[in-house]
């Protein structure tokens, strides 16, 4: 294109020269040299053509130059062009496409640990992994045993997007095959939880139900640290766990969440856990209290500058049913009244990373529906079941961590009350014969 700009602007020059050439020859024809003055225009006209070629020429120079820099520019510009069309090239071939995340209906999310433990006594005890009372006091013993081993796996639903669904399983090994010589090989396993759970969350209130076997309702899980994990089995224990369905509240308070807790579980005591159904006729007080036990628990859980706090307050009512015969502890057929069972306690935990304070109190009538005994009952005269037994008492602990999750230093002390007034003196009850026991 511009070589034939330049071949224009030429030939235009060549045909503005001949055109001035031939006029000027034509008039010079045509004019009669007359004088000498008429010849003397002649030069002039001939450097004024000349001026006129020059400065063509010069405007060629001038738009050739221009003609270059818009070139060059041109150049540049397409220069850009085919390196942002090789980056956009570049890019394409790398692109990937994701295919859309499916996610399966179910997911288990297992957990758990392996343990094993062992002792060395200077007596023998009845239970001897799980220390109850000493049956021989010049009798030594020793041992180990891998049952605290848990296993247990959460289960979730993440396609559910409406409402939160989730379910948890956890067993251990610690169920015994009772009165059986295959107890320490083929312990059996035992169902520690094993329950569903639904919630939905409105803001700041999150509002659920649970049917299955977990913590018992009314007890606030604060665990104090004991090697000796029967102790105070038979007044309160916060290890209980019992089949329930229950309705959950939750409501967020800034750094803080009150939480309520109502439900209904199933009423037993700890003769249940004793009762071998293959061979007894009879029932236990708890299978057959004929209503189950109402439970609740108010508390408030937060934390503040690092310092977490939870404290809560948790009750239950019941019934035992001794107007048939039953067993306690798989022994004595009793007979007798309906009794009451009833629970308050209370407790707080207040921690930090190096330092912890926690404890509750509880008091309460036929306390054994979270122990082991099933004794916590008062008898008449005629040896009758009569009345529930009272009792009372609290526990209380410091904990110092000085290097936390190795180092972990616990002191406490706690009383357990039991309120004997009104028994009948000349029959003992469940308990106090498994204390005076003697092989």
């Amino acid at each position: 294109m511009k070589k034939w700009i330049l071949i224009s602007l030429i030939l235009s020059a060549f045909g503005l020269t001949a055109q001035e050439t031939t006029a000027q020859t034509q008039t010079e024809t045509s004019q009669p040299k007359t004088d000498v003055v008429a010849q003397t225009t002649k030069p002039s006209t001939k450097n004024e053509s000349l001026k006129k070629v020059s400065d063509i020429e010069k405007s060629l120079t001038e738009m050739k130059k221009v003609l270059d820099e818009q070139s060059k520019k041109s150049e540049a510009q397409n220069a850009k062009i085919a390196e942002l069309e090789k980056k956009v090239a570049e890019k394409k071939a790398v692109v990937v496409t994701t295919p859309a995340k499916s996610s399966a209906p179910v997911v288990f999310k297992p957990y758990g640990f392996i343990e094993l433990y062992g002792w060395q006594n200077n007596a023998l005890f009845i239970g001897n992994d799980l220390p109850l009372f000493v049956a021989k006091e010049d009798t030594k013993n020793s041992g180990m045993s891998p049952k605290g081993t848990r296993l247990g796996t959460k289960i979730l639903f993440p396609n559910i997007k409406s409402v939160n669904l989730m379910g948890v399983v956890e067993v251990d090994f610690v169920a015994n095959n009772m009165n059986s010589g295959a107890a320490e090989s083929r312990p059996g396993i035992r169902m520690r939880h094993g329950y569903m759970k639904l919630s939905k969350t409105f803001g700041k209130t999150t509002l659920g139900f649970l049917a299955g076997q977990t913590w018992s309702i009314a007890t606030p899980l604060i665990f104090p640290s004991l090697i000796d994990p029967s102790g105070a089995w038979a007044i309160g224990n916060v290890w209980q766990r019992q089949p329930q369905v229950k309705f959950c509240a939750k409501q967020k308070l800034g750094n803080f969440s009150l939480i309520l807790q109502a439900g209904a579980t199933r009423a037993m005591t700890g003769a249940s856990s004793h009762r071998n159904a293959f061979i007894e006729t009879d029932i236990d007080a708890g299978d057959a209290s004929n209503q189950p036990n109402f439970q609740g628990q108010l508390g408030i859980k937060g934390k503040v500058a690092g310092v977490s706090i939870f404290a809560a307050v948790g009750g239950a009512y019941g019934k035992e049913d001794y107007t048939d015969k039953v067993k306690v502890n798989g022994k004595d057929s009793i007979q007798g009244e309906k009794i009451d069972v009833s629970l308050l306690n209370a407790g707080a935990k207040i921690a930090h990373k190096y330092v912890a304070v926690s404890g509750k109190y509880f008091t309460g009538k036929n306390l054994d529906l979270f122990g082991v005994f099933g004794g916590s009952i008062v008898y008449d005269k005629n040896e009758k079941v009569s009345d529930s037994r009272k009792a009372h008492g609290y526990w209380a602990q410091l904990s110092i961590n000085p290097i936390p999750g190795l180092i972990n230093i616990n002191a406490g002390l706690g009383q357990e009350v039991i309120d004997d007034s009104g028994l009948y003196k000349t029959k003992t009850d469940a308990l106090a014969k498994g204390m005076k026991y003697k092989s």
